[in-house]
């Protein structure tokens, strides 16, 4: 959408990555907010932008992808939590039930804020609803694109 051209560097985790980033290595990083937020506020990294539709509440100074110039760029971190195909319908309620409940704790409130993960428990069927329509958004992206996947 910006009209530039990046080369994908892949790394087994954020870890390598920084590492990468803070020597020189890279020139910038697209990174999970939880994975980047210490060392943003430590002024070790500079947030450029944030990618989603608006900016984060942790670093409200850092302006959206869209804000920076690139109108109408959105992608979101999302997590799910899976189970395998056919797992019965009472086992996917009792652990989403589980989900919600361990979510709710003022810990893990706290964690994730200082993290500057922004969000909230879905239903199974809204990640289904995510999950397929994020697979179907990225693909398209790919074939736009000419990406080639070895």
């Amino acid at each position: 959408m910006a009209g530039i051209r990046l080369v994908h560097v892949p790394y087994r985790g954020s870890a390598p990555q920084f590492a990468d980033l803070l020597a020189g290595h890279i020139d910038v990083a697209f990174a999970t907010m939880a994975s980047a937020a210490t060392l943003i506020r430590d002024g070790r990294v500079r947030a450029l932008a944030v990618t989603s539709p608006t900016r984060s509440p942790t670093f409200p100074d850092v302006p959206t992808v869209a804000e920076a110039g690139v109108k109408g760029y959105s992608a979101e971190v999302w997590y799910g939590v899976f189970s395998p195909k056919g797992t019965p319908p009472d086992v996917v309620t009792a652990l989403h039930r589980a989900i919600v409940q361990a979510s709710a704790s003022g810990a893990f409130r706290d964690r994730l804020a200082r993290e500057g993960v922004v969000g909230g428990i879905g239903s199974p069927q809204d990640l289904r609803a995510i999950a397929e329509q994020e697979v179907g958004r990225w693909k398209q992206v790919v074939k736009d694109k000419g990406i080639r996947i070895e």
